[in-house]
């Protein structure tokens, strides 16, 4: 394998700094008109659900039992008894499948607690909120019905977030650029490895294992 002198290396990139600077220009250009124009926007919105005991005070056992039960509760969310009760109650099926609905929630056990979180993500702000708040009724209603318990108390309703959750434009910016560097940096090293052109005496020297006597000067003719 041919060895690689890195002040070659150095000495090529510098002499085509323009064009690193040119392909970082474009990606940073174009990904901001894809930010702008084409990308769509998703909003969140979550809701919390606390799992109480029926009894007046809650003892230890109670919350290690209720902590037990919060996977259980978790496929109960995203099952597709409670999510096709959700598209009904919404009539949103037309629009979605249990299956994409499911895509758009995920959710999460706060640790060392009976709390569930229930976050939607969706193109509508006001979409996310309605159903994650329909979401937590509904389960409500599952748990009630399958375990014969009235232990499922909603903590936070979701609220409209107008703010999307991929607009982040110092974040976008950071990725165009390092996108464009790479790209540029990794182009130009396959040009630079591939190169077998012979650029100075020092290369023929090397090359061919000969000593170079002499060098010819390019001649600049006028016009």
């Amino acid at each position: 394998m041919e060895e690689i002198n890195l002040r070659e290396v150095f000495d090529f990139y510098m002499s085509k700094i323009l064009f690193i600077i040119i392909a970082v220009a474009i990606c940073l250009i174009g990904g901001n008109l894809y930010s702008k124009f084409i990308k769509v926007p998703k909003f969140e919105s979550n809701t919390k659900i606390v799992l109480v005991s029926n009894q007046k005070e809650t003892t230890k056992s109670d919350l290690t039992f209720n902590q037990g039960l919060v996977d259980e509760y978790t496929v109960v969310v995203k099952s597709e008894k409670t999510l096709k009760t959700v598209l009904e109650d919404l009539n949103l099926g037309d629009k979605y499948t249990t299956s994409q609905l499911s895509k758009m929630i995920s959710v999460s056990s706060v640790e060392k607690t009976s709390v569930i979180n229930i976050k939607v993500t969706s193109t509508d702000a006001e979409e996310a909120a309605n159903i994650a708040n329909n979401l937590s009724d509904v389960f409500a209603q599952v748990v009630k019905d399958i375990y014969s318990l009235d232990n499922v108390y909603i903590l936070d309703r979701a609220e409209v977030n107008k703010k999307a959750i991929n607009d982040s434009i110092v974040k976008e910016n950071v990725i165009y650029f390092l996108a464009g560097f790479v790209l540029s940096v990794g182009v130009l090293f396959v040009v630079f490895y591939f190169d077998d052109s012979i650029k100075n005496s020092d290369e023929i020297e090397k090359k061919f294992n000969v000593v170079v006597i002499g060098n010819v000067p390019l001649e600049e003719r006028g016009m």
